[in-house]
């Protein structure tokens, strides 16, 4: 049993030669630190395996237990010590698809008929020693340089937030369409100064990328630009801060759209991948985390491996949130169309038409558009096609806004057009992130527009005055400049900004080589580079960064993190968090399920907290409570407060308490509902809450606001044993609203003399009661009140 920095190789336990061949081979392998375990090698195997596992370091075990996937250590050996106790998975077919991956799992044949245990990599030869050619490949990485070059840069940017101005020939970004100016344009310069991409050269068409995509995504004219940029780019991987993996969906999906079939798809990119964890060490060192793709669409990244999907950086044009786009770590890429990609226009003023659209009835939001607007105003141009001789882009010059509805997906070209024809872009979209959101502030210069409101498209777009559309449109002009392509790239065009993306996401990042993992770092997204801090005020998405950390949240952390979303008010910031705790499996965790729902509380989703309860199997007084307050404090739901509280007295897991009665008195106050206040009281009568304060303080309230004060509500108040301020106020208030104004100030003065101190609820309760005295009665008892 070898341990090589965590990477461990077992051989067939039956074969001696071949295990004293295996370690001379090993030993000769350049390791920087390795250490042998001799085990006692025993004729039972299943004695062995027990042996084997009582034998793993402890340190080697928990790295493994902590991680989802097997990995491929820096020495070339895919290795997890969990699935290296089970039978060995099938070779890979001989007629594989791509010849660069290499196959590191090898099944061995054991000629006593024993079960064969192994985990030993196509590197040794019948000898025992690593292929010439194969130990050349095999790589060593030092990251010590490399973030310090990152540490430096999230200094200089922390600095330029607040700082002054940074001076630069070309461009000064300012003005409110970004979240924070001097913060880009730091970031910005520190990218161009520091950030090297390495980009793998493994792979043959259509896994990796020929040449410029002439399509309207475009994607290929990226790929090429990083190929044939120097700047940038570096033939030295230690020197990389990002890896470009450059294979393409968009050249295989031809292929295999019409079967229907993405099993090919899946087997390219599988293949691919493999022979670069193989060959290099960097795709393990950081589980694909400072590696990114770039392509429209999400199908090869999300078909191929678990880790392009969950860890590395992806560039996409259908940056759509509810199909498995991150913000915190994923990019939104731009659909531009180069065929008539003209810029400018007519000015704000000249523009006639109010809005614009013209396209197919693709997806339900193009269906509902067309429904509502099509050919029905003059001043809403909504048509599913343009007559003959009516030029698309002119139609958009002479446009004040151009509606931007998604189709099928998310994302649209359309929006890059109206950019281009200096039309206000309108955005028509759910779950859209915009490009350059986390640098760029859409709202100063585009219209968002939510799905429910189409049918109010004309008055939302006439509120915009004049004087605001010019200033609209002003920035949106001064935008164009980070959506135009050019050959060669230009400072601070799309390429540029796409780059700059990737190197935010990649100051996110730290990668530890002495754990052969990385993660990312809360501490930082949390602060200067998080859209929170660095280029936004909107909420940050430091949640999903969870699901990269080697060592996962438990319930605590999540209910605090909850906890903060709450107070934010960050509903999408909730829902991904829900989702990671099902995920993780904390949805039996009484507590991380009562965060959740305060949390869809507090932001107003009822319904999904509603829809959340009645997926619990046991509810305590506690997560009632929850829900009681959701419904008490939405005026719509003043009817579901009586039911819900009716449920939970006939459930009988948990019975109402005091705080369940406090909660939903006042609302049957509110309403003046007095028999159902009644039936409550009958409960608190019988549960023998009528003596506490808490319980008995919300009858009193109730009472009172029902018009029952000098019995019910005097009767309920003497009763209560430990009167405190609110009792003493509720009751004071309920006598002068219902006309007792002698009788309140009679208690006002057994306050004063009792031992309770009266608060300032107390004395604004009073001071009305004196205003209805005569005015010389008035002021004395105020003055009293005063002093």
């Amino acid at each position: 049993y070898i341990v090589c920095k965590g990477a461990f190789c077992v051989v067939p336990l039956s074969s001696a030669k071949s295990y004293t061949n295996t370690l001379p081979g090993l030993s000769k392998m350049s390791c920087r630190k390795w250490d042998m375990f001799t085990l006692l090698l025993s004729e039972d195997e299943d004695s062995t395996i027990r042996m084997l596992v009582v034998a793993v370091p402890i340190f080697v075990f928990t790295m493994y237990a902590t991680m989802s996937s097997p990995h491929v250590c820096e020495y070339g050996f895919i290795t997890d010590c969990i699935d290296s106790l089970r039978p060995p998975p099938p070779p890979p077919p001989s007629n594989s698809s791509s010849d660069t991956a290499l196959h590191l799992y090898n099944q061995t044949e054991v000629s006593n008929g024993s079960k064969p245990l192994f985990i030993l990599a196509n590197y040794l030869n019948e000898s025992g020693e690593p292929h010439p050619q194969e130990e050349q490949k095999i790589m060593v990485s030092n990251l010590d340089e490399t973030e310090n070059v990152l540490a430096q840069a999230r200094a200089a940017i922390t600095e330029a937030r607040n700082g002054n101005r940074t001076k630069d020939s070309d461009y000064v970004p300012t003005g409110p369409m970004y979240w924070n100016a001097k913060a880009f344009h730091r970031s910005y310069l520190e990218m161009e100064k520091h950030f090297k991409v390495f980009v793998y050269e493994e792979g043959d068409p259509p896994v990796l990328d020929s040449g410029p995509s002439k399509s309207i995504y475009s994607m290929g004219n990226f790929m090429h630009a990083i190929e044939d940029n120097d700047h940038f780019r570096t033939k030295d991987p230690e020197k990389a801060h990002v890896f470009f993996l450059p294979f393409t969906v968009e050249m295989m999906v031809p292929y295999e759209r019409v079967s229907g079939d993405f099993s090919p798809m899946r087997k390219n990119v599988q293949d691919y991948l493999n022979g670069i964890a193989a060959r290099y060490p960097y795709w393990n060192r950081s589980r694909g985390a400072d590696h990114f793709t770039l392509t429209c669409h999400d199908w090869g990244s999300s078909l191929s491996l678990p880790y392009p999907h969950n860890n590395s950086i992806r560039v996409l044009c259908n940056a759509n949130t509810s199909k498995g786009f991150k913000p915190a770590k994923d990019v939104s890429f731009p659909e531009i169309s180069l065929k008539n990609g003209f810029i400018g226009g007519l000015s704000a003023s000249k523009r006639s038409i109010l809005a614009f659209f013209a396209g197919g009835a693709h997806g339900p939001i193009r269906t509902d558009l067309l429904e509502h607007w099509e050919n029905k105003d003059e001043d809403i141009q909504v048509h599913k096609y343009l007559q003959k001789g009516i030029s698309y882009y002119e139609m958009m010059r002479k446009s004040k806004f151009c509606l931007c509805p998604n189709g099928n997906e998310v994302a649209s070209p359309r929006v890059v057009e109206a950019i281009y024809t200096g039309c206000v872009p309108v955005l028509i979209s759910e779950n859209y992130v915009p490009p350059f959101s986390d640098v760029l502030n859409w709202k100063s210069f585009s219209v968002e527009l939510s799905v429910k409101d189409i049918p109010n498209l004309k008055d939302i777009l006439m509120s915009v005055t004049p004087k605001e559309y010019i200033r609209m449109h002003r920035r949106l002009k001064q935008m164009t400049r980070h959506f135009q392509v050019h050959s060669p790239p230009k400072r601070f065009d799309v390429f540029h900004m796409i780059l700059h993306s990737v190197w935010l996401r990649r100051l996110n990042i730290k990668v530890h080589d002495d754990l052969i993992t990385s993660h990312r770092n809360l501490a930082i997204m949390s602060d200067e580079f998080s859209r929170l801090a660095i280029m936004s005020d909107g909420p940050s998405i430091c949640p999903m960064n969870l699901g990269y950390e080697a060592f996962k949240p438990d319930y605590t952390v999540l209910a605090a993190i909850l906890k903060s979303c709450c107070a934010l008010l960050a509903p999408k910031l909730g829902t991904s968090l829900h989702s990671y705790v099902v995920k993780q499996g904390h949805v039996f965790c009484q507590v991380t399920n009562q965060g959740l729902l305060n949390m869809y509380i507090k932001c107003g989703m009822l319904d999904d907290c509603l829809r959340l309860f009645d997926e619990l199997n046991h509810c305590d007084p506690v997560t009632w409570n929850i829900v009681l307050s959701g419904f008490s404090g939405s005026n719509k739901c003043d009817s579901d407060v009586m039911r819900v509280f009716k449920m939970m007295h006939s459930s009988g897991e948990a019975m109402p308490n005091s705080i369940s009665v406090a909660t939903v008195l006042p609302v049957r106050a509110r309403l003046g509902d007095l028999d159902a206040g009644l039936c409550v009281h009958g409960y608190v009568f019988k549960s023998g809450f009528q003596q506490d304060t808490l319980g008995g303080n919300a009858l009193v309230s109730m009472y009172a606001k029902c018009g029952v004060v000098s019995r019910d509500a005097y009767a309920v108040f003497e009763d209560i044993v430990h009167k405190d301020v609110v009792s003493w106020s509720a009751m004071i208030a309920g006598l002068f609203e219902n006309g007792l104004v002698e009788d309140a100030f009679l208690l006002f003065s057994s306050l004063v003399k009792g031992p309770t101190k009266s608060n300032y609820a107390t004395v604004a309760n009073i001071l009305p009661v004196c205003a209805s005295y005569d005015k010389s009665v008035a002021y004395r008892c105020g003055r009293q009140i005063h002093s």
